[in-house]
């Protein structure tokens, strides 16, 4: 029998739980997860746009990104409800505040930069 054979009878059970245990997703998931909220890249605004605005916070997930803890926060103006956005942060005040109140989301407030940091009141 040939070398090849043999590779093929002793790593076939290898091989089998390799594939068998491998994720592959379609490009489409891959994409949409790419998008916060299932929501589209023209959909985020810059936390600075929202300074002194009352919007309603829907919702906030956190994450890494380039290597810094980050909060996405799903978001609408305030007189749109309907129209649902996102921001991204690396504010740690604003972190900490969204972990506290997510139990009472929806709410409204207003996004405030106050010295050295972003938060809402």
């Amino acid at each position: 029998m040939s070398s090849a054979h043999w590779s093929r009878l002793l790593f076939k059970d290898k091989i089998y739980l390799y594939e068998k245990n491998m994720e592959i997703k379609r490009l489409s998931e891959i994409r949409e997860s790419e998008n916060w909220f299932s929501l589209p890249k023209d959909k985020r605004v810059s936390v600075e746009h929202l300074y002194d605005k009352d919007i309603v916070f829907f919702d906030y997930l956190t994450t890494t990104i380039k290597k810094e803890p980050k909060a996405i926060v799903k978001f609408a103006y305030a007189d749109n409800v309907d129209d649902c956005r996102y921001f991204i942060t690396r504010s740690d005040v604003m972190r900490d505040r969204l972990e506290r109140d997510k139990e009472v989301m929806p709410f409204i407030a207003k996004v405030k930069k106050i010295k050295n940091y972003i938060a809402y009141e």
